[in-house]
């Protein structure tokens, strides 16, 4: 378990310093590690999630583009269509006792989405971008798919930026009732965070909630 966490943490280090071919190696190695110890303990998790695990490796095995630099005016252009994202990748410092290999494969598959759709922001050929983009809804989409433990709950935070970040996917892929759909399903998951008291503790909650408002209201019938 711990070298599947330090290859996921290797993998946001290099996802951050845009790496990104090297960061989908890595992640690759992680998921497997993760795969390995499912398949040793028989678990009745692990049937299911290696479906989503082989699903994972196959959408993310293809070969890297171009990518522009952070200072290429067209980077910035592609970034300003992104209005507010979950950019930054996600570390593990510890796992929950009863649901360890479901948390740590529900990360490993975020940060795999997550490196896709920072790929797309980066890509100079319009086709890689297209594509990177079908990566990484594919992979978020199969973040809902993967099977959990009754008692798992994934951060609020981690939960908003899977939501967020595929609504905004589907508004670059031109899918308006889609990303509809996800605009207002975050407002619901806003406004219990609200009620509850704990919009503080959303990191990037005003970003989630000015794309959600917008959203919900650009793609009004």
């Amino acid at each position: 378990m711990q070298s599947a966490i330090y290859l996921n943490n290797r993998a946001s280090s290099l996802i951050e310093k845009d790496s990104f071919e090297k960061a989908i190696e890595t992640l690759n190695q992680a998921l497997n590690a993760v795969q390995k110890l499912q398949k040793d303990e028989s678990s009745s998790l692990s049937s299911s999630s290696s479906s989503s695990f082989e699903n994972s490796k196959k959408f993310s095995r293809r070969p890297g583009g171009k990518y522009l630099s952070t200072s290429n005016k067209r980077r910035k252009e592609l970034d300003d269509q992104a209005v507010f994202m979950h950019s930054r990748p996600l570390y593990v410092s510890h796992l929950p006792q009863t649901e360890g290999k479901t948390f740590l494969s529900w990360i490993i598959i975020f940060n795999f989405a997550l490196c896709h759709h920072l790929m797309a922001l980066r890509a100079v050929d319009y086709n890689d971008k297209h594509e990177n983009l079908l990566e990484a809804l594919k992979l978020y989409e199969a973040l809902v798919a993967l099977p959990m433990e009754d008692t798992f709950q994934i951060e609020t935070t981690y939960f908003m930026a899977m939501i967020n970040n595929s609504a905004q996917i589907y508004q670059m892929l031109h899918r308006p009732r889609q990303a509809k759909q996800h605009a207002d399903q975050m407002l619901s998951l806003l406004m219990v965070t609200i009620q509850e008291g704990e919009a503080d503790t959303v990191d990037g909650f005003d970003g989630f909630l000015l794309n959600a408002t917008q959203r919900s209201l650009a793609f009004a019938a």
